[in-house]
């Protein structure tokens, strides 16, 4: 089983709040790799995302293309990323960026109080990770 999670700075001080059971087995490699975003960007990954569950979608498609990563991040702070299919996560994801991943595991970790949190944390700052890797420059 993977134990490493890929934290940025901010988010490694997030996982030493909690408490010493939690961290218990996991390791934190800093994450180093950074992309800048932009409304442009962000919006083309809007309009190539293919959700299948119509509710998220409804929310997603509330994010119009002069929309912020502040409001970006209002929107999907209302959606439970449990009862999301593995295909509509790794969508949003992609859709959201790296940036507004920043925030989403950074809400979970301030959340977390199971070993079951931290495993969903690991998961999505490896998905950022991969993304950050596939979005840097050539």
């Amino acid at each position: 089983m993977q134990t490493t999670l890929y934290l940025t700075k901010a988010e490694q001080a997030l996982f030493e709040e909690l408490q010493a059971s939690l961290q218990d087995g996991w390791s934190v490699e800093i994450e180093k790799l950074t992309y800048k975003d932009d409304a442009e960007r962000r919006q083309v990954r809007l309009d190539l995302m293919n959700i299948d569950d119509g509710h998220l979608e409804a929310v997603i498609a509330k994010c119009g293309p002069n929309c912020s990563e502040e409001e970006l991040e209002k929107l999907i702070a209302h959606v439970d990323l449990t009862k999301m299919s593995q295909k509509d996560l790794w969508e949003i994801c992609f859709a959201l960026g790296p940036v507004a991943m920043e925030y989403l595991i950074s809400k979970l970790l301030i959340d977390a109080k199971t070993d079951a949190a931290i495993e969903g944390i690991m998961a999505l700052s490896h998905l950022r990770h991969d993304l950050l890797e596939s979005l840097q420059p050539v």
